[in-house]
């Protein structure tokens, strides 16, 4: 994954329709480029969904556009909305 090609636009021809959620995905990959392995827990508070199913939802649609990839390994998150 590039970062030069990593950034608002790119993510936003993903079809991400609420700014909220846009906000997040952009969040999220910004973590993915800093870290090899990463959760929820990484992402700052304050682009944080306020509804339970985006954070799975935009994880997915991220996997499945190529941004980020899953690990064998899982590391929970401590945030009670993800965890209910």
């Amino acid at each position: 994954m590039s970062d030069e090609h990593l950034d608002t636009v790119t993510i936003r021809k993903l079809t991400w329709k609420s700014e909220d959620t846009l906000a997040f995905a952009v969040a999220v990959a910004q973590v993915a480029l800093r870290n090899t392995e990463f959760n929820n827990d990484d992402v700052p508070d304050s682009v944080q969904p306020l509804d339970k199913t985006t954070v799975g939802i935009v994880f997915r649609l991220l996997k499945n556009a190529g941004i980020i990839e899953p690990t064998d390994r899982v590391r929970p998150s401590t945030r009670p909305c993800c965890n209910s």
